[in-house]
């Protein structure tokens, strides 16, 4: 999904035409890198259909407690049987080591920093924008348990400790 240059009107990758203005534009292969990168970002591997909606419907609760920190222990004792709270609680604590190996990298390299003059204000904003993506994958995790989804988390879904 792109944007119209003329009216800012939203307009789907293969127009056009703007329909709300009428403005004619080319595209061409890479034009719009940033929608790209978006989309890459958005749509990650959906195998919700994987699961039976049964499963699905008994165990949202337990897949929703799967992304708050070290409770992504208890769908894995409680309900081992179900894939649904399996494939969450796998993939939050994928999330969870991936999060703290880069707190505790980042903590360590911000420690032998030395307080090096005008350091100490960037390191304060890189940790701050790690903490506010912890949370926010935290919070789209919980979504998608609690909208039924299983669908990987953008950046870390790939990514497999515990498969």
């Amino acid at each position: 999904m792109s944007f119209c240059n003329h009216c800012g009107c939203p307009v789907d990758n293969n127009e056009t035409l703007c329909p709300a203005c009428q403005a004619r534009f080319d595209r061409q292969p890479g034009d719009n890198f940033f929608d790209s990168a978006v989309d890459a970002f958005v749509n990650t591997a959906d195998s919700t259909n994987d699961y039976s909606f049964q499963d699905i419907r008994e165990n949202k609760v337990m897949a929703i407690i799967s992304y708050i920190f070290i409770l992504f222990l208890i769908p894995l004792f409680v309900c081992p049987n179900s894939r649904f709270a399996t494939y969450h609680a796998k993939q939050a604590a994928n999330f969870w080591i991936v999060a703290t190996a880069v707190d505790l990298l980042f903590s360590i390299v911000s420690a032998l920093r030395n307080d090096i003059d005008g350091l100490g204000i960037v390191f304060w904003v890189i940790s701050s924008v790690l903490y506010a993506a912890t949370v926010g994958l935290m919070v789209l995790g919980i979504v998608y348990a609690a909208t039924g989804k299983a669908k990987a988390l953008p950046i870390v879904g790939g990514i497999r400790f515990i498969s």
